[in-house]
């Protein structure tokens, strides 16, 4: 099969291989005052001062335009990281955080559309309807980004797939595992360190994510057919609540 093309991965904060991203929020500064008589000749008083850390701006690396080949004539019947079985696509696809605090990544969102002639597929998070009929010829896919801990075990767990309606009420991470499987603390799913973390931490995360594609069609397509799936990344510099 010709190359599916995953293009112009969309970023809801910037468009650049290499972006800064604009500041989040203004600082939230406030000042009060009181004021303390001091009646002796020498005494002494406390004053509370409190800082908080804001971030003004976000760097990020990530890759724009990818390219992939799938083929439905392969099976994709055992579990783990075949769940790309069918998948060919580059090695070493990874997002990095060049900012001086650690970040969240997640997809918020994901769109499909047809390329030069092609038909898009209908994203699914169901594999009783990839598998489909002879007659339905119904171009679903099942499709995830994940790193290699947290690959699909199977495709039987709806929330490792990718649907633009799941997506808005969901929170989609690429990484929610350690090495070895372990899940990630809450606080830790998602979060990229700062800029320099290349050492993976104690809690499992460093600054940057590898990832891979993962997904399966069947019936309806033929030799040439080729699509853009565009996900919609969301970077903050907070936990999501």
């Amino acid at each position: 099969m010709k190359t599916k093309k995953l293009t112009a991965l969309a970023l809801t904060l910037a468009l650049a291989a290499s972006l800064g991203l604009p500041a989040l929020a203004a600082p939230s500064v406030s000042s009060s005052q009181v004021t303390k008589t001091l009646t002796n000749n020498s005494a002494t008083t406390d004053t509370q001062i409190t800082g908080t850390i804001v971030a003004t701006q976000l760097k990020v690396t990530l890759p724009l335009t990818i390219s992939f080949d799938i083929d439905p004539t392969k099976a994709n019947t055992a579990a783990g990281a075949v769940c790309n079985n069918q998948i060919t696509q580059p090695a070493n696809l990874t997002i990095t955080n060049n900012s001086v605090v650690p970040i969240w990544v997640r997809v918020s969102g994901v769109s499909t559309a047809a390329v030069s002639g092609g038909r898009a597929p209908s994203l699914t998070q169901t594999a009783s309807e990839v598998a489909g009929t002879a007659a339905a010829n119904n171009l679903k896919m099942m499709f995830a980004l994940k790193d290699e801990f947290s690959a699909p075990a199977d495709f039987a767990t709806a929330s490792d797939w990718m649907t633009a309606s799941t997506l808005t009420s969901n929170k989609y991470y690429l990484n929610t595992k350690k090495s070895g499987g372990t899940a990630l603390a809450a606080d830790y799913v998602g979060r990229l360190e700062q800029a320099g973390t290349t050492t993976v931490t104690a809690n499992g995360t460093k600054d940057s994510v590898t990832f891979k594609l993962y997904g399966q069609i069947n019936r309806g397509w033929q030799v040439g057919d080729s699509f853009k799936i565009t996900p919609t990344f969301t970077v903050s510099a907070t936990k999501p609540a």
